[in-house]
This record gives structure tokens, sequence and C-alpha cells, in this order.
């Protein structure tokens, strides 16, 4: 299993003595600096797999995130910045040709002919950082039932009934009704 979490390394070469502390993104030489790769959609977790099988130091921040998968409530575990990973690299010693087509990897981003790098402040702090996870719904949001007799009513949210089930406050006939719900079937109210 590859290393996706939000997982510190040394900015060094292979073969090169680590003198920051370890685990740290702090640089090693004035050679090695971290760069952002742009990669094709969902295919982050196969870029990171690839480009660490070649050798190469990556990052891919994780953030906790909750969704609706076969009509239950699940979290999984998706990219912080979707569609990019970073990469150390070093401008007189890395391979920077083989980046471009390895699997899953769309680009190194660029400006121009300007190839920009994050600072390793920048990289211990995406490695020191643990973002809230993203809840589905926050009791009292807005919702609107999507599917069967009670569609297209809007409702209020007040807590979960287990995986699968939500339990929503909605308003029938003037009178106010607590029910339990699919959560597949409720989904954020869009304002208007």
């Amino acid at each position: 299993m590859t290393r996706t979490v939000n997982t510190p390394v040394p900015l060094a070469p292979p073969d090169a003595v680590v003198d920051a502390p370890v685990g740290g993104a702090s640089a090693v030489g004035d050679d090695w600096r971290w760069y952002v790769v742009h990669c094709k959609a969902r295919e982050e977790h196969r870029a990171l797999e690839n480009l660490e099988r070649q050798g190469y130091r990556c990052l891919l921040p994780l953030c906790e995130k909750e969704v609706v998968r076969k009509a239950r409530r699940a979290v999984v575990s998706e990219p912080l910045f979707p569609r990019y990973l970073f990469v150390a690299l070093s401008r007189v010693q890395s391979d920077w040709s083989r980046i471009r087509s390895t699997r899953g990897v769309s680009r190194l981003v660029q400006f121009g002919t300007q190839f920009p790098s994050l600072s390793a402040e920048t990289v211990d702090l995406l490695c020191r950082v643990r973002p809230d996870r993203q809840i589905l719904f926050e009791p009292g949001s807005a919702l609107r039932i999507t599917e069967g007799a009670f569609y297209g009513l809007e409702a209020i949210y007040l807590e979960p009934d287990g995986e699968a089930r939500v339990i929503i406050l909605f308003e029938l006939l003037g009178a106010r009704h607590k029910g339990s719900f699919p959560v597949s079937s409720v989904a954020k109210a869009v304002a208007a």
C-alpha cells in the first residue's frame, strides 16, 4: 500500500545524509524544491504510487469527507487539492522528463517557461495541518427531499439515524412532522 497520508518526507536525494529532523520537509541543499504535479482526473493515488515507484519523494495531502455511497453515509479520504500532488525535485540531479509520461500524471504545473516551487515552510505546514472532516449535513441545514412520496418538499436536518438514514423535520398540510428518511433520498437545498 502506498503512503497517501499527510506524511512529511525529508527533502534530500536518496543517498544524502539528512541533518534536518527526521520526517521534516526542510531543504537540504539549494537544489531541492517541491513542485506541483497536475494529475489526470481522479488519478492522484495512481500518480502517487507510480512516482514513488520511480524513486520520487511525493506528498498527497488528504482530508476526510462524509459522502453517500451505496445509499449509506461513509467517510472517505480524498485529496485536499483535487488533481494535484507535490513532488521533490532537484534542478540538477532529477530526471524531470520521466514525470510527464508517468501513469496518472497530466503535467508539471508551469507558468510560461517557469516551474513554480513551494517553500519548505509551506510543505511543512501542509504536513502538520489536519483539516476538519467535511460533514455531509450540519444540524439545522436546509434539505430537499429528492425521491419518494414527499419529493420536492423542503426539510431541516436534525440528526443521523444510523448509517443509512437521517431524521428530518418537514412541513406538510400546515403541520410539522419529524421523519426518518434514507440518506440517499435527501440533498442540500439550493439557495434561490
